[in-house]
């Protein structure tokens, strides 16, 4: 990748999935990292448990900028109303649900 260093997140989109081999973080082969289900699935537990404690809204703002492709999969893509740059960002704000425990 070049400058490997650099924080670019727009180098994902669109996302391919990268070969085992090429992906870093948890690698392939004799080598792939033994942690690699455990860390997928603290992944998918922790947005769990953010899901069951708040309740998630969009900003005001985000909500012109949203548009929806038809695909097999629905794809979305916003843009900035200024620069009418393509993003797949979209801000939301967190809500505690009412009548859950808080979080300590």
């Amino acid at each position: 990748y070049p400058s490997p260093l650099t924080f670019k997140p727009e180098r994902w989109v669109p996302f391919k999935k990268p070969s085992s081999y090429e992906f870093p973080v948890f690698q392939a082969g004799y080598r792939e990292c033994l942690g690699r289900d455990m860390a997928l699935f603290e992944a998918k537990l922790v947005t769990a448990s953010l899901i069951q404690r708040f309740a998630f809204t969009m900003k005001p703002e985000e909500a012109r900028k949203v548009s929806y492709t038809l695909m097999l999969t629905m794809s979305l893509e916003t843009r900035d109303p200024g620069t009418n740059k393509k993003s797949f960002n979209m801000w939301l704000r967190a809500h505690p649900r009412p009548g859950h425990p808080s979080i300590a």
